[in-house]
């Protein structure tokens, strides 16, 4: 497993399989840019300089040294600036429960995971389900169930044929159930400037970032006195998922303000360690 600029990964890490050995060909015929796009050399320990295939599919070695398909480096997308395979995410929900397929999209920079299953299935559990293997940025936001994943002639998914996921009406806006909710939810609702959402709205796909997180939690702090950290919001991206996570521990999350008083005005002020060392070192 090879990361972009050719550097072989150790085990556990996702790279672009790439294959060596006296059964691989000397290239594409008579396609010498073709050839070489695919075929590169490396330095492989104990073979030295040799030439590799890159075969365009993302795998890792698992703990037991078995290899892992995770699905197509082409997959490979950047959601708030971190990377996602596409592929990792198919293949984790693909082992839930009742599901049959799955397919992942990205729709106005959000993460939308289709799927088809047999019975039922709670898509709460499912994220849940999800979260115990992938990280934050891994999760999807929307979950849209569909009779069958469309597919191309030759058996791949055809992303271009997935639906757009419904837009939020208002008959999907969940009024708050408790006084906790209410209260979070106004200052949410300050917080990204939009009135309607309810408490099962997700928060991310209403345009949450990392920063906003971060804005969501100093208010929290200052007005309700509870301690939510920005991870945690982003692992509960609902009022009423932050609303249940506060009540099972309320206590221990709920923290005194602390007012910091005004200094008084003066002409110059003294400058901090950090800044005398500064200046003492140039």
């Amino acid at each position: 497993m090879c990361d972009r600029y050719g550097n072989v990964l150790p085990d556990g890490i996702a790279g672009e399989l790439c294959v060596a050995g006296i059964q691989m060909g000397a290239g594409y015929y008579r396609q010498p840019l073709l050839t070489a796009g695919k075929f590169t050399d490396l330095e492989v320990a104990g073979l030295g300089k040799t030439t590799v295939f890159k075969t365009g599919d993302l795998a890792r070695y698992n703990k037991d040294g078995d290899l892992e398909f995770l699905g197509r480096i082409d997959d490979q997308i950047k959601i708030r600036g971190f990377r996602v395979e596409l592929g990792e995410i198919e293949n984790t929900a693909a082992a839930y429960e009742n599901i049959t397929s799955v397919a992942v999209m990205v729709r106005r920079d959000v993460l939308v995971l289709y799927y088809t299953c047999e019975g039922e299935v709670d898509e709460q559990k499912l994220r849940g389900f999800l979260l115990k293997t992938l990280p934050d940025h891994m999760i999807p936001e929307i979950y849209v169930r569909l009779d069958a994943i469309p597919l191309r002639e030759n058996g791949k998914i055809n992303r271009d044929a997935l639906p757009e996921p419904g837009s939020l009406g208002a008959s999907e806006i969940t009024a708050p159930g408790t006084e906790l909710e209410e209260k979070i939810l106004d200052i949410v609702k300050q917080q990204l400037g939009i009135e309607e959402i309810g408490v099962t709205t997700g928060l991310l796909r209403m345009g949450l970032t990392s920063l906003g997180a971060m804005r969501l939690s100093s208010l929290l702090l200052r007005r309700l006195g509870i301690s939510l950290k920005t991870a945690d919001i982003l692992k509960n991206p609902t009022v009423r998922e932050m609303a249940t996570y506060l009540d099972k521990d309320g206590d221990a999350k709920k923290e005194a303000v602390l007012e910091v008083a005004p200094c008084e005005k003066r002409m110059y002020y003294p400058i901090t360690e950090n800044q005398r060392g500064i200046y003492i070192e140039w």
